[in-house]
């Protein structure tokens, strides 16, 4: 029961469980307080993703080849939910040439067959032209012929021109088991220092993130010192350096790895969740609730900055995606008619490629009516409502039936001596009563017999005032019950 006398600044309680009693001390139901949902999903969000793949396909990558071929959806299905399904690849070979498959694409089907394409062959254990592929992978050069970072003449086939995009996560994994050799199968020292330095701080600077995957498969897997060489590149641009077994497995769930890693350190985050309607009003998404749409939700810093505002899908999800990293607030804006069942306000801490899912419960307002009923005896003249409009809009017969309305059904009436502040209840909507004015202590007295049309007689000072109250005592505005005054 809820405290109606007190929420309208009057002093005293009546109850119904001691029906022929008038209670001096307030019956006060206390709301629990509820929670919304907050929760993490594993699938990583990374924003939009502009991914480049640069393999090494001499003879002795056979086995991560085909490991990759085996990996390769989930690696894409990886690719596509990190991005939030905005996505292009890109993909290139090399040994002492470079080999442009697919520009940058949106077209996944296209990539994927040049993968799955793809044949060994040729390297017999030299370096490869790992550091030109990158310098291709980076400055996004045209096909044809040029001179390596210590001036030996070699090929790109086909360009590499289409430009990253600005508001992409640019990443480019380079896969290997060789040191770096330009174009002329030797590892100069200038090849060491444009794989490792050079091209490195160009794609920091670009905001390119290089990931590097060494693939040990010699007897002397680090003879050109490639490892230490490919964690440098990694290490400038903060992409990530990944070594796998020797005969290649694990090279695929690496290239997923560090796509779910964001190309490295996550730079953004994503908050998303659901507006639904709670039935029950237990402050939980149960099955059967159905989201709200066309309602606001506003995403601000701390200090109350406005960041983004969008509004809830017909199925009542939302999301703000690629935010910086940091603490937000999360906001629903209530509607006339509504109430929320979880916080309305809550504070988020963005962690960079994670999805944090925030979910607002509403539910409505309850409704209540005084109904007027026909005097059942019908032996009165003029019967209930017989003489409507009249002076002063009352029911001569004082015979009202209580309604209260709530989606979920769990509510209470009660009715309010507006003159004194009794309150009486709670009662069941559909409830019939007579109620009457006199000078006499407020009572409730309930009629007897099952069949009987009505349920209580009610006494009262003055009008009464009815309220219906819900499962989380959240309460009505208020119906009258118009009855005549007692004579003079």
């Amino acid at each position: 029961m809820f405290l109606l006398a007190t929420a309208i600044g009057m002093p005293v309680v009546a109850s119904t469980q001691s029906p022929n009693d008038v209670v001096a001390e307030p019956v006060v139901v206390t709301a629990e307080e509820t929670t919304a949902p907050i929760r993490t999903l594993d699938t990583p969000y990374c924003g939009p993703i502009d991914l480049t793949i640069a393999l090494d396909d001499t003879a002795s990558m056979g086995g991560a080849i085909g490991n990759i071929k085996t990996e390769l959806s989930t690696i894409m299905a990886a690719a596509l939910d990190a991005s939030g399904d905005d996505l292009r690849v890109g993909y290139m070979t090399f040994k002492d040439n470079v080999v442009v498959h697919n520009e940058l694409t949106g077209d996944l089907d296209a990539v994927k067959a040049s993968i799955m394409k793809t044949t060994v062959g040729g390297g017999l254990g030299g370096p490869e032209a790992s550091d030109e592929a990158k310098n291709t992978a980076v400055n996004n050069l045209y096909g044809g012929t040029r001179d390596d970072s210590a001036g030996h003449e070699g090929e790109q086939i086909g360009d590499y021109t289409e430009a990253y995009r600005p508001g992409a996560l640019k990443i480019v994994i380079l896969i290997t088991d060789a040191p770096p050799g330009g174009f002329n199968d030797a590892q100069d020292a200038e090849d060491n220092e444009s794989l490792a330095i050079n091209h490195a701080n160009t794609a920091a600077g670009l905001g390119i993130r290089v990931s590097d995957i060494f693939v040990p498969t010699y007897h002397d897997p680090d003879y050109g010192g490639q490892a230490a060489l490919l964690e440098s590149d990694a290490t400038i641009t903060g992409g990530v350096y990944i070594r796998t077994a020797a005969d290649g497995s694990g090279t695929g769930e690496a290239i997923t790895a560090i796509i779910e890693a964001c190309g490295g350190a996550p730079e953004k985050g994503i908050i998303s969740g659901m507006k639904f309607h709670d039935l029950d009003g237990d402050g939980a998404k149960d099955a059967g609730e159905p989201g709200l749409g066309g309602w606001e939700i506003v995403l601000t810093l701390p200090d109350d900055t406005v960041v983004a505002t969008t509004t809830t899908a017909g199925d009542g999800t939302y999301s703000f995606k690629a935010l910086v990293l940091g603490d937000y607030l999360i906001n629903e804006v209530m509607q006339v008619g509504w109430y929320a069942t979880t916080p309305e306000s809550l504070s988020v801490d963005v962690v960079g490629g994670v999805e944090t899912v925030v979910d607002f419960g509403n539910k409505l307002v309850p409704v209540a009516a005084c109904v007027e009923s026909v005097n059942p005896s019908g032996k009165n003249v003029p019967k209930a409502g017989a003489t409507r409009p009249n002076p002063q809009g009352q029911n001569q017969d004082g015979f009202y039936q209580l309604l209260g309305g709530d989606e979920g059904g769990m509510l209470d009436v009660y009715v309010m001596d507006m003159e004194t502040g009794v309150v009486f209840g709670p009662y069941a909507s559909g409830t019939n009563i007579k109620y009457t004015e006199n000078k006499a202590i407020p009572s409730v007295k309930p009629m007897a017999g099952p069949t009987s049309a009505v349920d209580y007689k009610i006494t009262g000072q003055g009008d009464a005032a009815v309220f219906a109250v819900d499962v989380n005592d959240v309460m009505s505005k208020p119906a009258f019950c118009m009855v005549p005054p007692p004579p003079m």
